[in-house]
């Protein structure tokens, strides 16, 4: 429950430092905040903007391929540390999940999505608002649902949802109420 309770602290910083990088390989000045990333200067604002989601998508791909590496012909055994880092890694891509499901709940509520990052790269490529976040948040179900659903430990699964989902969900009300404003603001 521990893990849940912090991966969206963590998943957030290392989404804005994705960015921030991005940002300054493209040529800004950069200032990392809670939940989001300024720029300053000229560069080029699309690969700020994708070092973000990328990030995510990157220690999600690489956590799911070590997480099927260890777990293939063993999905009934006990999970150990090795599994569990893997395992949490592979649910990087669950950020997809919470765009497409933000993106559905906006358009169904009248109102367009226009900060989100998949949105602006959207755009900025030319295609309809939502195909990215459409695209990487299928990939993004996908990819935890193997994790979840196929490679974990059949007795842990029930867990994973009644247990972990509103762990998340707490955590990142703690993160981005209470903890994130006070160390970046």
């Amino acid at each position: 429950m521990l893990y849940f309770l912090l991966m969206p602290a963590i998943g957030t910083l290392l989404h804005e430092c994705g960015h921030a990088l991005a940002g300054e390989l493209a040529g800004f000045d950069t200032e990392l905040h809670y939940g989001s990333t300024s720029f300053y200067g000229d560069g080029n604002y699309f690969l700020a903007i994708l070092g973000g989601p990328l990030s995510n998508m990157a220690i999600g791909t690489l956590g799911m391929l070590w997480y099927w590496r260890r777990r293939r012909g063993r999905t009934q055994s006990a999970m150990d540390g090795f599994d569990w880092t893997a395992f949490m890694a592979a649910l990087f891509w669950a950020r997809q999940i919470h765009a497409l499901l933000g993106i559905l709940l906006w358009v169904a509520a009248g109102r367009v999505p226009s900060n989100m990052d998949e949105w602006k790269l959207a755009v900025h490529l030319d295609l309809h608002p939502s195909a990215v976040t459409l695209f990487t948040g299928c990939i993004g179900l996908w990819v935890c649902h193997r994790a979840v659903f196929v490679y974990s430990p059949r007795p842990m699964r029930r867990g994973f949802l009644l247990l972990g989902v509103p762990a998340c969900g707490l955590g990142m009300l703690v993160w981005y109420q209470v903890i994130g404003p006070a160390l970046l603001p």
